[in-house]
């Protein structure tokens, strides 16, 4: 969904509580008229965040996260490659990009997790963590300072979660002789 909304405001922890937990999608936000803010205790799962918020008045265009944007990959390590829904999954962790005219904040309860728990032991791509991105789109004064804070207890996440290499076999037959051929793949951890 892309959400832009010029001069009125937008309420951005009310939209999360109407329609965060059955949200999914790519999610992007763009408001020219004053702040973004996610609450304690909310949690947007989406499969990419963009938030931006370009009020251009002096203490505005602020984005605060005290809640929990998720748009980790989903995990498949206990499925079989085989299963319908390991091949459907979204295994790659999405990003996260926040953009504050007035500057962004992480609080203390806040958290940004953009992770992958990897694919099976059975298949041989590799996965990756999403990126988390924080800025701003205009130069910091003194008057009018622009500042991107991560409060303590604050959480940015993009581990891939997999470890250690693998050899991942696969069958095939010689296309002489008809004998069934193993042969190792490897690949990386995620």
């Amino acid at each position: 969904a892309r959400l832009t909304n010029g001069s009125a405001l937008f309420d951005f922890a009310a939209f999360v509580a109407q329609s965060g937990p059955a949200f999914g999608g790519d999610l992007a936000i763009r408001t020219g008229t004053g702040n973004l803010t996610l609450n304690t205790g909310q949690n947007l799962r989406a499969r990419s965040v963009l938030l931006t918020a370009d009020d251009t008045a002096m203490g505005q265009g602020l984005i605060t996260i005290a809640g929990t944007i998720d748009t980790s990959g989903d995990d498949v390590t206990a499925l079989s490659p085989s299963d319908p829904r390991y091949n459907a999954a979204r295994v790659d962790g999405g990003n996260i990009a926040l953009y504050g005219n007035g500057g962004v904040t992480l609080g203390a309860t806040g958290k940004l997790v953009a992770t992958t728990a990897g694919y099976s032991a059975l298949d041989s791509r590799v996965a990756s963590a999403g990126n988390v991105t924080l800025g701003s789109g205009r130069v910091s004064t003194a008057a009018d300072p622009v500042t991107v804070t991560l409060a303590t207890g604050s959480q940015i996440d993009v581990r891939a979660l997999r470890p250690g290499h693998r050899l991942v076999s696969q069958f095939s037959k010689d296309p002489a002789t008809g004998a069934e051929i193993t042969t190792y793949r490897y690949a990386e951890s995620d």
